[in-house]
């Protein structure tokens, strides 16, 4: 899957999403939530992008898996003056935009009956039931745009998405 964000001059785009089985990297938990300490040590589905001179950034990634309470998303977050690390983690701590995309839900249903996908044994939380989606639908459109790269949904997904940043705002 490729994502594509803008913001109004070059900075770096930060991303973070689950995998297939609704773990995320750099976090001390697996699975429904269970102690995974071993998590921490990991940085699958996590970088950065610098935007270029138009405030566009590109990234390519996976489909993001689901886990309990929460539909198929991706983290954003863009940092004005963010540092590399040497395991491709930041160095930062102002923020201007913290946010998330979702996908139609007609897509995640295709992609979870694939493999690795079928496999992730929690619940499946849908669009409609998301509660911090719902929140974003009150004023803004966190859906990507999307397109298959063939035929069905293994061919792949290009997917984008456009957001406007404050880039004076600072959390």
């Amino acid at each position: 899957m490729d994502g594509i964000a803008s913001t109004s001059k070059s900075t770096k785009l930060w991303y973070t999403a689950c995998n297939s089985t609704g773990i995320y990297s750099g976090v001390p938990s697996g699975a429904d939530y269970t102690p995974a300490p071993e998590d921490l040590k990991t940085t699958f589905l996590r970088g950065f992008q610098q935007t270029d001179a138009s405030g566009a950034a590109q990234f390519e990634t996976l489909y993001p898996g689901h886990y309990s309470g929460r539909a198929q998303h991706v983290h954003v977050a863009v940092h004005p003056e963010a540092t590399p690390r040497a395991n491709q983690t930041i160095l930062e701590a102002t923020v201007s935009h913290v946010g998330q995309f979702y996908f139609d839900q007609a897509l995640s249903d295709r992609v979870e009956k694939l493999a690795p996908y079928n496999a992730n044994l929690q619940p499946v939380t849908t669009n409609d039931k998301d509660r911090l989606l719902l929140v974003d639908l009150e004023t803004t459109d966190p859906i990507v745009e999307y397109v298959l790269l063939g035929n069905q949904v293994e061919d792949g997904v290009l997917a984008w998405f456009s957001f406007g940043v404050n880039m004076t705002a600072t959390r």
